[in-house]
Order: structure tokens, then sequence, then C-alpha cells
């Protein structure tokens, strides 16, 4: 974890040209993302660096570990503290709001899914999202079959009950939460990136965008835009729906959507 940045550096690692402007309207928000930007997950990290330790075990014993998630006897400590966390929901959570949210999210079916790929292209445009995947060689290949991973993911931890603890969308959450460690610690410790100027790669601000504007918000706007109405009721058990996701993935509690 580095210093957070000034604005002017918040602004040069995201790009954004209207940062001073938010920063004046809405200071402890905007300082928040700021700090969020050199900010990975603790939790996650943890288990990655365990797992290149030689304590550590294989790759496919530590994400086999989700299926079973309140079997911990013989697991190294990282991965029990990871497991121990992610099995305990925050007290904000209420299981039948996350139930009546996929259920209204559904209500439209394919239909709302397809928003989707709308915010996956208005996202690609975002650097801070795209400089990974530059790192890493993936922005050019294997794009299409990540949009379709992407979209099956949404899928899946949408869908009713899927989410519940031990579940297989809770399950796939919690992949792909340790697929962005292992995809942070490669690009910090092998590959030289730089966080003074780009900040942590896939840090706790862009998962805060990601979860609160390209799967909230943004697929929302859009479906609107496509003549699809929610109540408010139903708007608020989405919202409370992404905010479980969410915590899951990893995104620290105050960066959460709450209405």
């Amino acid at each position: 974890c580095s210093r957070q940045p000034t604005p002017e550096e918040a602004a040069r690692i995201t790009g954004a040209r209207n940062w001073a402007e938010m920063r004046a309207e809405h200071p402890e928000r905007v300082d928040a993302m700021a700090a969020g930007l050199v900010r990975g997950d603790l939790l996650a990290d943890a288990v990655v660096a365990e797992f290149f330790s030689p304590a550590g075990l294989s790759w496919e014993r530590t994400v086999g570990a989700l299926d079973s998630p309140y079997r911990t006897e013989g697991l190294p400590p990282a991965l029990t503290a990871f497991l121990s966390a992610a099995t305990t929901p925050p007290p904000w959570y209420d299981a039948s709001l996350v139930r009546a949210g996929a259920a209204a999210w559904w209500r439209f079916g394919s239909l709302q899914s397809s928003t989707l790929y709308q915010s996956l292209i208005y996202g690609y445009q975002a650097r801070g999202f795209t400089r990974p995947l530059v790192e890493t060689g993936r922005l050019t290949t294997g794009t299409w079959d990540r949009v379709i991973s992407t979209a099956r993911w949404v899928a899946l931890a949408t869908a009713p009950d899927m989410m519940n603890v031990g579940g297989p969308g809770w399950v796939e959450t919690l992949r792909i939460r340790l697929v962005h460690s292992m995809v942070r610690h490669h690009l910090i410790e092998r590959q030289g990136w730089d966080t003074a100027a780009w900040g942590v790669p896939i840090n706790q601000t862009y998962s805060q965008f990601t979860i609160t504007a390209g799967f909230l918000a943004l697929p929302l706007r859009i479906a609107r835009d496509l003549g699809l109405r929610y109540s408010q009721a139903e708007l608020e058990a989405i919202t409370h729906l992404w905010r479980w996701i969410g915590a899951t993935m990893g995104v620290e509690d105050q960066l959460l959507p709450t209405d």
C-alpha cells in the first residue's frame, strides 16, 4: 500500500478530465476513490503470497477449497482467514433482499443481461481498466472469450440463490477474486508495474467502478432506455444484490453502493 495520490496524481492515473471538479462537489467520496487507487485486496493477496511460499498449496487445491468453505482443517493460515471472512456476511447482508434482487434482475431475462455488453464496451474506453490487459498481452487476444466468460459469471452471480454462501455464483466470484490477485502479483512482482504512475493493478477503486457503474448503474440506465421498468423496491433489491456480489469480490465496504 502506497501513500494516497494527490488529486493531480489521481487524475493522471485514471485519465479522468473532471477529477478536480468532482472533488469540489464530493470531496470525501473522491478522496476515497483516490485512496483506493493504491489498495489491492489484503485477504486475497495474502492467499496468493502464501501460494508462492514453500508452504503453499497447489492452485488446484487452493481454488478447490472454495467448494467446501467451512472445511478449513489442514489449510494454510491465509487461505483459512480468506474463507472465514468470505463465509461471514457483513451485518447489512439480507438473504431475502438478495433473492428479491435476483428475481427482479431476471424479470426481463436475457434482455437485461444483454446490457452487460454495452457496459464492457464502455469500460474498455478507460485506460485504467485496460492497462492490466495491455501489460499481460490480453487486450487484443482472447477478447471475445473474456466477454463471454464475464457474461457467464454475471448470469451465475445474479441468478436466484446462486450467491448464497457456498453456492455456484459465490464460489465463482471468489475464484475470480483470487485470479485478480494472481494478476496483481504477476504484474507487480514480475512485470515491473509502476504503482506510482498507474496505481495498484485491479485496485479497490477500479473494482468499485466495475461493480457500481459497470454492473449496476450503467446496465439499469441502458435497460431504462430500452423500455424496461423497475419499481423503486426492485431497484433497491438489485442494488443490495450487487452490494453483496461486490463484497464477495473483495470491494471494501465503504466503497459499495448502499441504495
